[in-house]
Order: C-alpha cells, then structure tokens, then sequence
C-alpha cells in the first residue's frame, strides 16, 4: 500500500503519479502567467509589507502544534517541483517588481 511517507522508487513513482493527476485537474497549470500571479498573491500574502517577515496571520513558527499547514515548506516543495520550472521567471520577475515586500529574500 502506498503511504505519503514511502521514499521507495515505487513510493517516489506513485507520488509523482499522484501529483501529475492533480496538476491535470486544474485548470489554472495550464496558463503559465495566471499560475505565476498566483504563487506570488501567495508570497505577498506571507510577508508582512513593512519589514518583510512572515506574517503571523498566514504563517506560524510551530504549524504542526496549531494544526495548520506549513505554507513555507509545502510553497518550497511546489516551486522546486520539475514541473513548475517554466513559472519560475515569471515569479522572479514578479517579485522583483513589487520587491518592497521581501518576496526576493523568501524566494531564496
């Protein structure tokens, strides 16, 4: 049976599978532009606009203990996914134009 937690070939090949289904599902990888503005509404909304932390209000130290997801980690596992290669200039891009908001260091 396959866990989310299998690091096996096997598990690897199921979670790509898994992951590849999903992305066919949504309509919004099949426009490069429109999935790049999305990623970065996400980082604008994770760092607060004055100094450029992670807001409090979208991200916690400790997700886990308050039952909530850890936006950052699962943010990083998509953009470093090898489907999402041909977004990423169009984020930086993005980014770099509304850079008051700290998305630059996030992105890094």
């Amino acid at each position: 049976a396959f866990e989310a937690g299998d690091l096996s070939c096997a598990g690897i090949v199921h979670q790509n599978v898994f992951y590849f289904e999903g992305r066919q599902r949504r309509r919004i990888y099949e426009d490069v532009e429109l999935h790049a503005l999305m990623l970065t509404l996400i980082l604008a909304l994770l760092v607060t606009p004055r100094n450029g932390l992670l807001d409090t209000r979208y991200c916690d130290q400790y997700p886990f203990m308050k039952h909530q997801r850890n936006i950052p980690f699962l943010l990083s596992s998509h953009l470093n996914h090898s489907a999402n290669r041909a977004v990423l200039p169009w984020i930086f891009q993005q980014v770099e134009t509304i850079g008051r908001i700290g998305g630059v260091r996030l992105l890094q």
